[in-house]
């Protein structure tokens, strides 16, 4: 999963009351200091997750359309 692969952030989650519809979870994105360590720029950080959706995209696993949006998101 490129949000695992390449993580910028902490997620967490857990099921509430009624199974999967009842997902809830949180985001709290990484220090500027902790983003530098992970990544030498922000190309660097494309590269690991534009590689991380391209092995999902070639498993079938999500559509070039999805791919797409995906590396748009993270490039912003």
């Amino acid at each position: 999963m490129p949000y695992i692969d390449a993580p910028i952030a902490t997620y967490t989650g857990y099921l509430s009351a009624g199974g999967m519809g009842g997902v809830t979870g949180a985001k709290k994105p990484f220090a500027p200091e902790r983003l530098k360590a992970l990544y030498a720029n922000h190309a660097a950080y494309l590269a690991t997750f534009s590689a991380a959706t391209d092995r999902l995209l070639s498993g079938r696993w999500i559509s070039a359309q999805y791919a797409a949006a995906m590396k748009v998101a993270a490039a912003k």
